[in-house]
């Protein structure tokens, strides 16, 4: 599945939210609900990003409101809310967009497809091999 699709997904099984995740997963932001629909807890959102989708964190763009350029995966959270990470994965709060700025989870989900378009992206990358889980018995 594709970032891109993801986030749409995500945003369909999830109430939206600024944060990671609120209300036990009920609520989600744009990551967030990505992780969801891929059967990931939100709150979980960032290790899924960074092993299903790494272009996003490695490749950057021009933020589309700021005209700054960040990687992929902080524009998606600087349009979806206040929280983000640095460069160094520093959790920070900023309020760079006033509230009436921010985008919807679909709109992000379609500014993230035409950024996976612009790179070539177009089908998803190889993920690596589930871990596998052994059941013990205690006799």
């Amino acid at each position: 599945m594709l970032l891109s699709e993801a986030i749409l997904l995500g945003s369909m099984v999830t109430r939206p939210s600024s944060l990671y995740s609120e209300n036990n997963g009920e609520c989600a932001c744009a990551l967030g609900g990505a992780a969801v629909a891929v059967g990931e807890p939100a709150n979980m959102a960032l290790s899924v990003i960074y092993e299903r989708w790494i272009w996003a964190r490695k490749e950057t763009a021009i933020h589309p409101l700021l005209g700054h350029k960040l990687s992929v995966v902080s524009i998606v959270e600087d349009l979806n809310g206040y929280h983000t990470l640095d460069d160094d994965f520093n959790f920070v709060f900023r309020k760079t967009l006033e509230s009436g700025q921010r985008w919807t989870r679909p709109r992000i989900a379609e500014w993230v497809a035409e950024q996976e378009r612009r790179l070539g992206i177009t089908r998803p990358l190889a993920l690596p091999a589930p871990h596998e889980t052994t059941l013990v018995s205690k006799r």
